[in-house]
C-alpha cells in the first residue's frame, strides 16, 4: 500500500496513509527540534543535517508513492 499519492489540486503528493503522515510528523518534529538547538550556534551543522534527514524523506516518499 503507497504511503503518498498525488494531490488532487496543484503539484506534489500527500500522505495518504498512517505510515506517510507519521513521516510527514516526524519530519516537522526534527526539522523544528534541529532549528531550536543548532540553528543559532551552528548554522553549518544545521543546513548540513537538514539537507540529509530531507533528502532521506524525499527518497522514502519516492519509494513508497502510488
Amino acid at each position: 500500500m503507497p504511503w503518498f499519492g498525488r494531490k488532487r489540486f496543484g503539484w506534489g503528493l500527500r500522505p495518504i496513509s498512517w505510515q506517510g503522515w507519521v513521516l510527514t510528523i516526524a519530519y516537522v518534529a526534527i526539522a523544528v527540534t534541529l532549528g531550536a538547538t543548532l540553528a543559532s550556534s551552528q548554522g553549518l551543522l544545521f543546513a548540513t543535517v537538514l539537507a540529509i534527514v530531507t533528502a532521506l524523506v524525499l527518497l522514502v516518499v519516492y519509494l513508497t508513492k502510488d
